[in-house]
């Protein structure tokens, strides 16, 4: 299990403090739905120690705005022509409406500016970021990629507190309490789960399982998550009546953990699922469609701790194919990998961040 131990402060038994705190974050077909995930799952751990929040979006999607009313119930939508100036400003708007004690951000426009907007009020700031290319006043910054305590150095304030590496990695309520947990690698492996991230505007999850179904393996099951934006639904529906073994096409869903569960290897994007299929001691083979998963592929990668096939769109069908079957084919190697996975994340890591929140909220108040 995972070897880097965190000590939770003795004041996150503390019900006197309760903080109110705004969540600004974003998701579309272009960005996909990553930054809005990572932040549910802040939000389901922040409510779980009673503490209250707000979400701020300019999210437009009907899917991805059904997804964070599913979740918070306290929602005000920005309209998404605003620039950086009115988003802070209307955004400071919502501070002094709730009384909130702390702002947090995730996505790559909030830049020195925008955080120096919003320090303005007094409120506390949290800044959730994976591409490190501004100067930080946050209060917090946290990074959740595997390594970032070595393979990032941030300009901050002096005072900044700094939440870096896969052990704050944001994880739904789900993926808690796994400090038993040991995944069973059998030597037969056919079950394949493929997810590539809310979106998949260029539609690659076709090309994953294209790649699947020339493998013509009959005794291969498949299940796919399409997200909550896909648009490409009748081509994998398509290919299923087709497909050289078993292909379950998903809706959307609330929680991946029995799909992870049911899996002997995944394929996956390189995003905030990559945690969550740590978490889990999965196998995986996992590529990249934007810069900021560069950091995340090529470091699990390199530590052996997953399968790399680069970028979705430029990798070839024959590479997936030949990476899936000889995965499945070999017992050792997904072992290997699953015990390395172990040492990544494990599921603590949100909790993790609203006790730090809590803690230098305790000082000032």
């Amino acid at each position: 299990m995972l070897s880097i131990l965190v000590t939770l402060p003795s004041f996150l038994e503390r019900k006197d403090h309760i903080m109110k705190v705004i969540i600004r974050a974003d998701a579309s077909t272009e960005i996909g739905a990553g930054h809005v995930m990572r932040c549910l799952a802040l939000s389901q751990a922040l409510r779980r120690s009673s503490h209250t929040v707000h979400f701020v979006t300019k999210t437009e999607d009907s899917s991805f705005l059904s997804r964070i009313h599913s979740e918070v119930t306290s929602v005000t939508l920005l309209d998404s022509g605003l620039d950086p100036v009115r988003d802070a400003q209307q955004s400071l708007e919502e501070v002094e409406k709730h009384s909130a004690s702390w702002f947090v951000t995730d996505g790559y426009h909030f830049d020195t500016e925008y955080q120096r907007l919003i320090k303005s009020s007094g409120v506390r700031l949290l800044s959730i970021d994976d591409i490190n290319e501004f100067h930080f006043l946050s209060d917090i910054i946290l990074n959740q990629n595997w390594n970032a305590e070595v393979a990032c150095v941030y300009s901050h304030e002096p005072d900044a507190h700094l939440l870096l590496g896969s052990v704050y990695a944001l994880l739904r309520s789900e993926y808690q309490n796994l400090d038993h947990y040991e995944r069973r690698i059998t030597r037969e492996a056919s079950r394949v789960f493929v997810t590539l991230g809310g979106s998949d505007p260029k539609n690659c999850t076709y090309k994953v399982l294209t790649a699947l179904h020339a493998l013509q393996n009959s005794s291969l099951q498949v299940r796919v998550l399409l997200g909550a934006a896909f648009s490409h639904h009748d081509s994998i529906q398509k290919l299923q009546e087709s497909f050289s073994g078993s292909l379950e096409i998903l809706p959307w869903v609330d929680s991946l953990r029995p799909l992870i569960e049911w899996c002997d290897v995944a394929i996956s994007s390189a995003g905030s699922t990559c945690w969550e299929l740590a978490a889990m001691q999965t196998p995986m083979i996992i590529g990249g469609f934007a810069e900021n998963q560069r950091i995340i592929v090529e470091e699990l990668h390199e530590k052996g701790a997953a399968e790399s096939l680069g970028w979705f769109e430029s990798v070839s069908e024959d590479t997936i194919a030949n990476t899936v079957h000889d995965l499945l084919s070999n017992h050792e190697r997904r072992h290997r990998l699953s015990k390395l996975c172990a040492n990544i994340c494990d599921g603590q890591g949100a909790q993790r961040v609203v006790a730090e929140m809590e803690g230098i909220g305790a000082t000032t108040s």
